[in-house]
Formats: C-alpha cells, structure tokens, sequence
C-alpha cells in the first residue's frame, strides 16, 4: 500500500494511508523496578508484559510472540524489549477502532512531533508475512510500497490491531497476539488526538518485560506524578514529512 496520503480528515487519512508502519538472564517478574541498574532478562521467554499510562494509571497488556511464525521478528522484538529499547517511547499513531503504534525513538523525550513516525533503530528485518490480522493481532510497521517493494519491516516500530483487518494481510508481518489487556487498549484509542492521529496528550511506554508465560498480571496502579516540559508544537513539519511516516 501508499504511504503517501493528504493531510486532510480522519476518515480521508484511514482510508488512503492504511501502509502501516510505517541479553540476558535473571528477575522477570512484572513491576520489577525500573529505575537505577537495568535488570536482565531471560530472552528464552515468548511473554511480554507491556505496561502503559492510561487516565493515570499503569495498565497491563500480555502480548505472546509466536517464533515459529516470523522467528527473526520475535528475536529481535527481544532483543529491543530486554535492552529496555521501548521504556519512555510514545504511542504516536491511535486511531480507536483500527490500531495503536509505538515503537519510534523519535518520540522519546521532547523531539518535535514532526518526526514522530519517521524513526527506527538503523535497520530494518526481511518480511516473515503469513499471520491475520485478527482483534489483538501484534505486527512491524513499515514504509508503502512505493519505496519498499520488498515490505522489508521496520526494525523496531510495531503497531496492535484493535479489530479484524483483512485489508492488511499479506502486506505486514504479524508476530505475536495480545491475550490479555485488550481493553486497556481500547480505552487508550479513545484519547483525544490530532489530525495525524497522535494524541494530544502524551501516551507512553512506562515499561515492557520479557516474563514466564505463567507469571501474574500486575494490577493497575496509580501513575507517579511526573515533571514534563511543555511539548514541541506537535504539528511542526508534519506536512513536509508525511509521505516518508511508516504506517
């Protein structure tokens, strides 16, 4: 599909721009702290606790990766989540009904929204396309086909479908499934947004582990007050930049 889309309404953007985008060893039980020394952990694990702010509470999402579907996809999405490469990084696309992104460095810290979507770790990973996209599924994002033929995936930016998207198969690798938390999700989408779907109030990563399949979901909790800058004006180049976002 296109990556190049107007910048127009919602609707419009949805429907033209659907090119989404685009070691360790020891303690993994979730809500282990995060600060100060990083912790390891155990890459031999397929679970992976993602932790997000929503209304002001961290909330729980258990994605499972699935190896055998797309194995260089789920070793290096391991790779990143045990370096703790998502801690701190914004959900950059949120369209309720369809899906929610994140996995941009640009969108660490106070960078300006113009370059939000436009990031990536320096690579990117040959396709492994054969899962749906079904409710929940996990997939890579990537650059439309008119500059990526080989639908070669972003290295770190993945995006979770919030309901069936048949439209997508066979142009997006799918590698894992969320199977619990869902909802939070949900709920997240329905946070107010901007013209290019960012929400206008900063929805991050708080933290992502490799755990044991059996291991117990941390029940939400409330969110530390943080200290914040006022951010960058979030529509700062997002015209000029628009055609080269991975979707």
């Amino acid at each position: 599909m296109n990556a190049i889309f107007p910048m127009t309404s919602r609707a419009a953007l949805a429907a033209a721009a659907l090119a989404l985008f685009g070691a360790c060893r020891t303690t993994d039980e979730p809500g282990a702290a995060t600060g100060g020394a990083t912790r390891e952990m155990n890459t031999a694990y397929d679970t992976v606790h993602l932790r997000l702010e929503v209304n002001k509470e961290i909330k729980t999402v258990v994605i499972e990766l699935d190896p055998a579907a797309a194995p260089g996809h789920v070793e290096n999405f391991k790779k990143l989540v045990a370096q703790g490469f998502y801690k701190g990084l914004a959900f950059h696309r949120v369209i309720p009904g369809y899906v929610v992104q994140t996995g941009d460095p640009n969108s660490k810290g106070f960078r300006g929204r113009g370059q939000w979507g436009l990031g990536g770790p320096g690579y990117t990973l040959p396709p492994e396309i054969g899962k749906k996209h079904t409710r929940g599924a996990v997939a890579m994002a990537r650059l439309g086909d008119d500059v990526n033929p080989g639908k070669e995936s972003n290295g770190s930016q993945f995006y979770i479908a919030l309901a069936p998207l048949p439209q997508l198969d066979g142009d997006y690798t799918v590698f894992g499934q969320v199977v619990s938390g869902l909802e939070v999700l949900d709920e997240m989408a329905r946070v107010p947004t901007n013209e290019n779907d960012q929400p206008t109030k900063r929805v991050e990563v708080y933290d992502m582990r490799l755990v044991r399949p059996e291991a117990p979901v941390a029940k939400p909790k409330p969110a530390e007050p943080r200290q914040r800058r006022a951010e960058p004006d979030p529509e700062a180049g997002a015209v000029e930049r628009a055609v080269r976002r991975f979707w």
